[in-house]
């Protein structure tokens, strides 16, 4: 198939690198095409309790984040809501105000203490969004590296065999369809609170949403009811995440499909004697599967050759009887001085 490479599935049976990994771990087998290895897929053994594991960690990190956002607006909303006299639904929509960055000015502290609070609730502010913002690039960054190192392949349960997509996959369509529908089924729904609840005329209501989810927040259309700006003191934070969280899996699945293209590209290319000296790392005139999976990563950019010779020293200095293999009684080692530096 166009823009695909087609590849054997892997089981259990078969033979995983010497001495790279260990039963009940991730093994890396052969991919081939035409009878010429062409990729590595992982065989994860246990890959459920692993996902499973993976998604609690996520998702305790995420509810803590949350939390501390959840805490941070109401202390703020507390702090306004009793030292300037405001009501605590206006309290909680001035702060998510600052939270998300929005800033509309309709609300806005008169006392000075509570503008030497601002100040520091402000910072403080400042500083959640971007550690949510460092939080869900790393997430990005994260599922990118994973995709990478397990070959960024989608095992078929049709016919037995894996595929290598150079452009994007029919499930990131079909993620990012939904993820904009979701976004879209979110915008309406606020544009007809603020229609009939808060008065504002559609096309009004329209361009506030949009102003407010992209955190500009222009000011000239602020919701007037006190129960509106409650429901907006909520929206604001989820539509201005929900954006982000849009524009994140955009950036995340094109940046994923440029990186399965280079490896696709790289992989089908012949293999040339220069190529074949290059990759032979020991020059014993045998190329190993360990040496082409690390001779392709580092063509592909995908390590450098710096991080291989860094690792490449770890495992010796974790070696201690030097067979080239780590078993349980290597657990001890000594320390790595002189290859990491503190």
């Amino acid at each position: 198939m166009a823009g695909e490479l087609e590849t054997d599935a892997l089981t259990s049976s078969r033979t995983a690198v010497p001495g790279a990994m260990r039963p009940g771990s991730l093994e890396l087998g052969v991919t081939r095409r035409d009878s010429t290895v062409v990729g590595v897929v992982p065989v994860d053994r246990e890959a459920h309790p692993l996902q499973s594991r993976v998604f609690e960690a996520l998702s305790s990190r995420t509810v803590m984040i949350l939390a501390v956002v959840a805490t941070h607006l109401f202390l703020g909303a507390l702090f306004y809501s009793l030292y300037e006299g405001w009501s605590f639904p206006n309290a909680l929509y001035f702060t998510a105000t600052i939270i998300t960055t929005v800033g509309y000015g309709d609300v806005a502290p008169k006392r000075r203490f509570s503008r030497v609070f601002s100040c520091v609730y402000v910072t403080l502010s400042v500083c959640f969004v971007f550690t949510l913002i460092s939080y869900l690039i790393t997430q990005l960054i994260e599922r990118n590296m994973k995709k990478l190192v397990q070959g960024v392949t989608e095992p078929s349960a049709t016919n037995g065999r894996a595929v290598m997509h150079s452009g994007w996959t029919k499930n990131e369509k079909h993620d990012l369809i939904a993820a904009t529908m979701l976004f879209v089924a979110v915008l309406l729904g606020s544009v007809w609170v603020f229609v009939c609840f808060d008065g504002m005329h559609t096309i009004d209501a329209l361009y506030f949403v949009l102003i407010t989810s992209s955190t500009i927040g222009l000011g000239d259309f602020t919701p007037t009811h006190e129960g509106v700006r409650l429901f907006a003191a909520v929206w604001m934070v989820v539509i201005t995440v929900m954006l982000s969280w849009l524009i994140g899996r955009w950036v995340d699945v094109s940046a994923a499909a440029s990186s399965r293209s280079a490896m696709a590209k790289i992989l089908r290319e012949p293999m040339t004697a220069r190529m074949f000296d290059r990759m032979d790392f020991d020059k014993d005139g045998r190329l190993t599967r360990g040496e082409y999976i690390i001779a392709t990563l580092v063509r592909a950019e995908k390590v450098s050759q710096h991080d291989i010779d860094v690792i490449n020293a770890a495992f010796e200095r974790r070696d201690v009887n030097g067979d080239g293999q780590l078993d349980m009684s290597e657990l001890t080692y000594r320390p790595l001085v002189n290859i990491i530096e503190p």
